[in-house]
């Protein structure tokens, strides 16, 4: 039954990536529709492929261990993939459906007519910004070397200090992808650009504390805007980096459990050897762990401002969980952890509110519409710094849509995006430089 799942998960994405190309001509590895599709199919295959060829119980990591502990059925897991194929096919099937294709030409053209809208001094201004906010953000937590203990040391910062430090954080985040995308189009040699790109990488794998979310963040977008705007990667170069980044996040995952003590590390690698990644079970985990509930009634009571968490999430700190899901998920299961320990996401979340698979349908539906707008409105209208900013931030951050919520990106989008976006006009009005930035 896993297997013929696991077929059913390896005939959506080939369909979806055969259909893309054909869509995007040469820019399908830069298509948000691709990346999340190619994300989803790793949330997906990584867990069926556990099934098929490993002993569940002797798998290191939590998600593995944790579902372990739920001793499911065969028949069970393979339903629960069947779920994860639905919403990839409602997604990718809405995507394309609202996308539409690229006149390549056209596109081409407006790239050659923005490259002209950045300068060098915005580059140099926009690294400097990065830096500061980044040393200001870091001087209120002290000395923190675990990601863990970055969120602790947040949480105990009084009312003004949190607000100053999720200011400069906010800076530093939103200046980076504006400085991201202002490299790209800079006048510079294609091989110097690329060590510039690598060197941004290793800066932000020493600052993360142990976050492979933000150093994720940081490689899918250097690799949008490197495919648009400097040069077209060979499919052979992106299975080798796509290869590698599995590797770093696994090396990271590993290293960040022990503490960052690297004989540790290299000690588990020789004691348990190749095994999956752990956080390619989470999203498997705790949708499987919710609908198994839900289908014995056995789901905490939900307070039903959950459901609209992503929109009243504007109003509020982002420290105030009272209403997130994943908050309620941790509250109820884990409420000894320090943090929470799970990711929701939509396939998840869709277990909570009794429509089941309908409603894992129409959360997919609503990505592919909002994705599909997105990507239309970057590839088939004349690109500009605000569309293309936002198009390689919805495709840095695609994944937090499996990992959390449907319209995660709205929140950053008004508190960290619109915000940097309206400075940078500011600061190019202020300075008299005509452009294109809207």
């Amino acid at each position: 039954m896993i297997v013929g799942a696991l077929l059913g998960s390896i005939l959506i994405y080939v369909l979806g990536v055969v259909k893309l190309h054909l869509k995007t001509k040469n820019y399908c590895v830069a298509d948000i529709g691709f990346l999340f599709l190619t994300l989803g199919f790793c949330y997906t295959a990584a867990p069926a492929l556990t099934f098929l060829f490993l002993d569940l119980g002797s798998v290191a990591g939590w998600p593995w261990m944790e579902l372990s502990r739920l001793d499911p059925g065969e028949g069970d897991l393979a339903v629960h993939i069947w779920r994860h194929n639905l919403f990839l096919g409602v997604f990718i099937a809405t995507y394309l459906f609202v996308r539409g294709g690229v006149e390549v030409t056209s596109f081409e053209r407006s790239i050659l007519e923005l490259r002209q809208f950045v300068r060098w001094g915005d580059l140099f201004m926009l690294a400097s910004v990065v830096c500061i906010s980044t040393i200001i953000s870091k001087s209120f937590l002290g000395d923190v070397d675990v990601y863990v203990d970055k969120y602790l040391a947040s949480a105990g910062l009084g009312h003004i200090e949190k607000l100053i430090w999720a200011t400069f954080n906010r800076v530093a985040a939103g200046a980076q992808y504006l400085m991201i995308v202002v490299l790209a189009l800079v006048p510079m040699r294609k091989l110097p650009k690329a060590l510039v790109f690598f060197l941004l990488l290793i800066v932000q794998l020493l600052i993360s504390t142990g976050s492979r979310i933000e150093v994720f963040f940081l490689i899918l977008a250097s690799g949008v805007v490197f495919e648009i705007f400097v040069q077209k990667v060979e499919l052979k170069y992106l299975v080798i980096g796509g290869f590698f980044s599995l590797l770093l996040m696994w090396f990271l995952e590993v290293f960040r459990f022990y503490n960052f003590d690297l004989a540790l590390t290299l000690e588990h690698f020789y004691t348990f050897g190749i095994q999956p990644v752990a956080e390619l079970g989470s999203v498997f985990f705790t949708g499987f762990h919710l609908y198994s509930l839900a289908e014995s009634n056995q789901l905490p009571l939900v307070n039903n401002n959950i459901f609209y968490y992503d929109v009243l999430s504007l109003f509020f700190s982002n420290s105030d969980l009272e209403f997130s899901p994943q908050y309620w998920y941790w509250q109820n299961f884990y409420p000894d952890s320090l943090v929470p320990p799970q990711t929701n996401g939509p396939i998840a979340d869709s277990a909570i509110w009794g429509m089941g698979v309908l409603d894992l349908a129409i959360r997919a539906c609503i990505i592919g519409c909002v994705f599909g707008w997105v990507a239309r409105n970057f590839f088939n209208r004349q690109p500009s710094m605000i569309w293309t900013v936002v198009y390689v931030f919805y495709c840095a951050t695609c994944v937090m849509n499996l990992k959390y919520g449907v319209l995660w990106q709205l929140n950053p989008l008004v508190k960290t995006m619109l915000p940097t976006l309206i400075v940078f006009g500011l600061y190019r009005l202020f300075l008299g430089v005509r452009g294109r930035i809207r």
